[in-house]
């Protein structure tokens, strides 16, 4: 979670110690999730360009970690209903233009972008891009129905 190095990602010392903590233990960097870095589906382009921007030092962090997949939100704003239409405005565009932070840079560059929470599904078939998928955490559906929070 990049809650806890918030301040590290763009320092290679510390990345090379958490590369070398990982080696030293047999265990391989898969995920980054990225939270509080801005809303991927704010209406607003400006915003939601800046959000963009700021998912890039995560990209690169990944990069350096060997990791696969980054995990994002495409928070928005209204009911659901209106999330999802406004997903073919605002996340699934952002989503599909490569992924937040652009294209692919390097072989070990993160390869899928996963989005989490009750949007993901509409998102990614609005998306329609192979490096962008799903990650569902049940734990965070709480009042919802879980079960029609992965079938849309």
């Amino acid at each position: 979670m990049n809650q806890f190095f918030k301040d590290a990602p763009r320092s290679p010392a510390y990345l090379a110690e958490m590369n070398r903590r990982a080696a030293d233990a047999g265990v391989y960097q898969h995920l980054i999730m990225c939270d509080d870095e801005g809303r991927l589906g704010d209406p607003d382009n400006g915003a939601r360009l800046q959000a963009v921007e700021n998912h890039r030092k995560w990209i690169d962090a990944a990069k350096t970690l060997g990791c696969a997949t980054i995990r994002v939100n495409a928070a928005s704003e209204g009911t659901y209903e209106e999330q999802q239409k406004a997903g073919g405005r605002w996340p699934a565009p952002t989503l599909r233009a490569g992924r937040p932070g652009g294209h692919q840079r390097h072989r070990r560059e993160p390869r899928r972008a996963v989005v989490e929470r009750q949007l993901a599904g509409g998102v990614m078939r609005l998306a329609n891009h192979p490096r962008c998928g799903t990650l569902p955490d049940f734990g965070n559906f709480y009042d919802y129905d879980r079960y029609v929070g992965v079938t849309r």
